[in-house]
């Protein structure tokens, strides 16, 4: 029986991730590969907001914004919001803010065949918040 790793690129680059390590036919899960079928372009509509959602992978990193569906093309840039999204298999949450003074909100939802699909909770804001 031979023994062997299965990793996410050449094992002596120093970005590697071993994935799994079979010995002598067994075989031992180390760290699952990330979950690329969620990655793509979503609309994210709540109150009378549409915005672009897109996910996905840049240096092994999520990369993540919401664009603003009502902006201006040249002016996108600066309505960008950046969101942290943790995926765990079919579900996904993240939260965010519209802009600084605003509301932080809150997405948990699971994956579907049209896209995500859950619920968007929001956050109020009060003096002294830790917000």
């Amino acid at each position: 029986m031979a023994n062997f790793i299965i990793t996410s690129e050449n094992i002596f680059d120093k970005k590697a991730k071993i994935y799994e390590n079979w010995i002598q036919g067994n075989r031992y899960e180390i760290s699952k590969p990330k979950d690329e079928s969620y990655y793509g372009k979503y609309i994210l509509s709540f109150n009378s907001n549409s915005y672009q959602m897109v996910l996905g992978k840049k240096s092994y990193v999520l990369e993540s914004k919401l664009i603003d569906k009502n902006t201006p093309e040249d002016s996108l840039k600066s309505k960008q919001i950046s969101i942290s999204p943790n995926v765990d298999g079919d579900l996904i949450s993240f939260s965010f803010e519209e802009n600084k003074e605003a509301d932080k909100w809150f997405f948990t939802g699971w994956k579907t065949e049209e896209g995500f699909s859950g619920k968007l909770n929001q956050s109020a804001k009060t003096a002294g918040s830790p917000l």
